[in-house]
């Protein structure tokens, strides 16, 4: 192998960990998670902030009110169902009961 070989692979060797060094030095590494982080990663553009934006503040808000009226119709017919259950139950016709029906059952 050649000097020249040597020096170029010892030369691209130390390139290479000086990047690496630097990389690790940095205290906080943009575009990657971080433990605990809930959300987005902060936004480095205007475009990424807009965003951001629209998500916290206009989607968010939608998801949750969307949810809670689901919630609240579920609610609602949980209750309704359970009230109903409770009640007597309704007496049997008699088909005595049904001819004096004043609108002759046969047309329905």
């Amino acid at each position: 192998m050649s000097l020249k070989r040597v020096l170029a692979l010892a030369a691209a060797a130390v390139g290479a960990f000086s990047w690496a060094g630097a990389a690790c030095a940095q205290e906080e590494v943009i575009g990657i998670a971080h433990d605990k982080q809930i959300g987005m990663q902060p936004p480095v553009t205007s475009i990424a902030d807009e965003l951001e934006f629209i998500h916290n503040w206009i989607l968010t808000p939608i998801i949750f009110a969307i949810a809670i009226f689901v919630m609240v119709l579920l609610l609602i017919v949980i209750v309704e169902k359970t009230v109903a259950a409770k009640a007597p139950a309704p007496a049997r016709a008699r088909l005595s009961d049904i001819s004096k029906h004043p609108v002759p059952v046969g047309l329905w």
